[in-house]
C-alpha cells in the first residue's frame, strides 16, 4: 500500500508539472481528481480553508492523507486527525488515560501470544449480516479488521502517534536524540536482567 501511495503521488506530481492548469484550479477552489493507470487509485486534490487537501480513492475507499506517508511527522499528523475526526478528542482524556490506552494495546499483544498466536500472525474479521465474526485470511475491504500481533504493535504506534500530534511532540527528533543516546550505553545498561 505504501509503495503504491509513493508511486500514485509521484505521478501526480509528474501530471501537474507538466499541466499548470491543475494547480491554478486547485488554487482557486475547484477539486481535481485523476486516475492513475499505474496503481489503479484516484487521487483528488482541493482547497478546503485555505489548507490543501489530498484523498487517495482505491476500490471505492477514500483514504485521506495530507502528502505523502513518508516521515514520521506525516504519520502522526494523519493518526491524530483520524482520532479527531472519529470522536476520541471530543472530551479530552488526561495524560494518565493516554498512557493507559497506550499500554493497553500492547498487552492485546501479549494476550495474543499468551492465546498461541505468532508474533508474524495476521488475520482478518468482519461481522456478516446476522451479527457474526467471519474470517478472512487477508483484508478483502478496508472494513475488515486487522487482526493479531502484527496489527496490536501498529496500535501501539497509532496511539503514540495520536498523543504526539496533541501534544506537539517531534517524535521524529526524540527518536534520533534516544538512539544517539542508547548507542552510548553500557551493555545491558549496568547488568539490568530484563
Amino acid at each position: 500500500m505504501m509503495q503504491s501511495l509513493d508511486t500514485l503521488l509521484k505521478n501526480w506530481k509528474r501530471l501537474e508539472s507538466s499541466n499548470p492548469d491543475i494547480g491554478i484550479a486547485v488554487k482557486e477552489g475547484y477539486e481535481v481528481a485523476a486516475f492513475d493507470q499505474e496503481t489503479e487509485m484516484i487521487i483528488c486534490k482541493e482547497l478546503i480553508n485555505g489548507e490543501l487537501k489530498i484523498r487517495i480513492i482505491e476500490d471505492g475507499y477514500v483514504i485521506p492523507i495530507e502528502g505523502s506517508l513518508d516521515s514520521i511527522q506525516s504519520f502522526i499528523q494523519v493518526a491524530h486527525q483520524n482520532a479527531i475526526d472519529k470522536g476520541w478528542w471530543d472530551k479530552e482524556p488526561s495524560f494518565g488515560e493516554i498512557i493507559a490506552l497506550i499500554h493497553s494495546e500492547a498487552s492485546e499483544a501479549l494476550e495474543d501470544y499468551r492465546n498461541g498466536r505468532q508474533p508474524c500472525t495476521s488475520w482478518y474479521e468482519k461481522k456478516d449480516s446476522l451479527g457474526s465474526i467471519v474470517g478472512a485470511p487477508k483484508q478483502l475491504t478496508p472494513e475488515w479488521k486487522p487482526c493479531g500481533i502484527p496489527s496490536e504493535l501498529a496500535d501501539v504506534v497509532i496511539r503514540i502517534f495520536d498523543a504526539c500530534g496533541h501534544y506537539g511532540i517531534d517524535l521524529e527528533a526524540a527518536i534520533k536524540e534516544k538512539m544517539v543516546y542508547n548507542s552510548t550505553r553500557s551493555n545491558r545498561h549496568g547488568g539490568k536482567k530484563l
